[in-house]
């Protein structure tokens, strides 16, 4: 019976140091915990860097390399483009963040910008998301930013927390 324990142990430590190998490997090239639907002028996190610890990644932006990368493996998180009025896609935003579950750190309506906090399930990492609403010609346009406060990668976590921000405008 011990035999079977400890042999069970070891594959299951080797299939773990397979997958973290792979997953390296595939991440070698610019890891990115940083995902916006802006790469050129993506939205900034103010309010939620006072939570922040000095030893948490920076909350500015990685750049062009970053924007490539995301582009490369997310090439349909895009902007959201609403007809309605900047004051009516500001309501709905901030319902459906709060309907998502995220903490709403803060809500400035004149500033059109929202700030929140997810937190995952089981390592209980907090991450930061910032959304910014502004007005188009023919309505309003909003913009999501998600980073991790930890870790050079995330993942794909902060690209699916956007994907299912986005899917709930289209209820």
């Amino acid at each position: 019976m011990q035999k079977r324990t400890v042999s069970t142990l070891l594959l299951l430590l080797a299939l773990l140091s397979v997958i973290l190998i792979s997953q390296g490997v595939l991440l070698v090239r610019t890891p990115i915990n940083d995902i916006t639907t802006d790469t050129i002028n993506p939205p900034a996190f103010s309010a939620v860097i006072a939570l922040r610890h000095k030893r948490n990644n920076s909350t500015e932006y990685g750049g062009p390399l970053v924007a490539a990368r995301q582009a490369e493996l997310y090439p349909d998180i895009q902007p959201i483009y609403l007809n309605l009025s900047l004051e009516e896609a500001f309501a709905k935003t901030l319902k459906i963040v709060g309907n998502m579950g995220w903490e709403i750190f803060a809500a400035d309506q004149n500033k059109q910008i929202i700030e929140a906090i997810d937190v995952t399930p089981f390592f209980r990492f907090k991450d930061d998301i910032v959304i910014r609403v502004t007005s188009t010609d023919t309505g309003s346009r909003i913009d999501i930013r998600s980073q991790s406060r930890v870790g050079r990668s995330d993942l794909g976590k902060n690209a699916s927390r956007i994907r299912s921000f986005i899917a709930n405008f289209s209820d």
